[in-house]
């Protein structure tokens, strides 16, 4: 992880919570938590999402992929974008902030309510 996967020098932070978490974890169950998701897959469906959706991504973030953000991006219409860079970021108080605008803009579905 540390050196092909997570830029310790942007985020120290989340390198030392995944150390953590990998030495503490039990292998065996963690093979059987990988292989019982190895095979969802989203990407046929997001072109059918038809709510309003806030995607947040951290570009500096190696291990969660930033090519699958943008073609996440690419695929659901509409979607409102906010690029937090760093875990530590998506993580932290500035996504909460992010995420309450997006939510007081949402309009109003057919029946009036807010959503």
């Amino acid at each position: 992880l540390k050196t092909f996967r997570l830029d310790v020098e942007t985020d120290r932070a989340q390198y030392d919570k995944y150390a953590s978490a990998l030495d503490a974890a039990d292998p065996w169950k963690l093979k059987r938590a990988v292989l019982s998701v190895s095979r969802y897959a989203v990407w046929d469906r997001l072109e059918f999402l038809d709510c309003p959706t806030l995607l947040v991504g951290a570009s500096k973030d190696l291990i969660h992929e930033p090519e699958n953000f943008r073609m996440m991006v690419e695929k659901i219409r509409n979607a409102v974008t906010v690029d937090l860079e760093t875990n530590q970021r998506t993580h932290g108080e500035e996504v909460v902030h992010k995420l309450r605008r997006f939510l007081t803009r949402i309009p109003a579905d057919h029946t009036g309510k807010r959503i």
